[in-house]
C-alpha cells in the first residue's frame, strides 16, 4: 500500500511539474524572423500610473541560466553560454490597439534582438579565445544591456512614444537594417 501511494506521489509531481513548467513556457515569447507579435500576446493588466497607450516587456537571457562557476571564478559550462530575447506576456499590456502602435511595439522587442545578437557575437569571441571568467562575460552583458536601455529610450524619445510617426518610420527602417545585416 504503501508503495502505491509513493508511486501515485511521484506520479502526481511529475505532472504537476510537467503542467507548470507548460504553463511557464506559454508566459514569454522567444523572438523569432517569422513570429511577430499580436495584440494578444499583451495579457498584462495596463499600469494606470503610467501614461501609455502600450507597454511592451522584454528580456535579454543568458542560458543555461545557471551558470556553474568554479572557485577561480571561472565558468565551467562557458562553451554552452547563449544569449536568447524574449517577449513576457503576463508583463506586457495594451490600451489602444491599432497596427501602428503595434509595429512601435514590436520594434522595441527587435531591439532587445539586436543587442541580444551582439551579446552572442562577444560571447562566441570570448569562447574562441576560451575565456571562461564569469565577470568578464557579466561585464559584456551589462554593458550591452546597458546600451540596449539607452537605445530603447532614445527610440521612444525620438518618436515621442510613437507618436511622431516620421521619426518611428526612421527607427523601424535603423532597427530593420541592422536585424538583415
Amino acid at each position: 500500500m504503501i508503495r502505491v501511494n509513493n508511486r501515485r506521489t511521484i506520479f502526481f509531481l511529475l505532472v504537476t511539474c510537467f503542467i507548470f513548467q507548460s504553463i511557464t513556457a506559454q508566459e514569454y515569447i522567444q523572438w523569432s524572423k517569422s513570429r511577430k507579435l499580436e495584440w494578444k500576446d499583451f495579457q498584462g493588466r495596463p499600469n494606470e500610473d503610467v501614461y501609455a497607450a502600450a507597454l511592451t516587456s522584454y528580456k535579454i537571457e543568458i542560458t543555461p541560466s545557471k551558470v556553474i562557476v568554479d572557485e577561480n571564478n571561472n565558468i565551467k559550462n562557458f562553451n554552452e553560454l547563449t544569449v536568447k530575447a524574449y517577449f513576457y506576456k503576463n508583463h506586457s499590456w495594451v490600451v489602444e490597439m491599432n497596427d501602428y502602435l503595434l509595429q512601435h511595439e514590436q520594434l522595441h522587442f527587435d531591439i532587445a534582438e539586436l543587442f541580444a545578437r551582439k551579446m552572442r557575437v562577444e560571447f562566441k569571441k570570448l569562447q574562441a579565445e576560451k575565456i571562461a571568467n564569469f565577470d568578464t562575460y557579466y561585464g559584456v552583458y551589462k554593458k550591452l544591456w546597458a546600451a540596449c536601455r539607452e537605445m530603447q529610450r532614445a527610440f521612444d524619445k525620438e518618436s515621442n512614444h510613437s507618436i511622431n510617426e516620421v521619426q518611428n518610420n526612421l527607427w523601424v527602417e535603423k532597427i530593420n537594417s541592422l536585424l538583415q545585416s
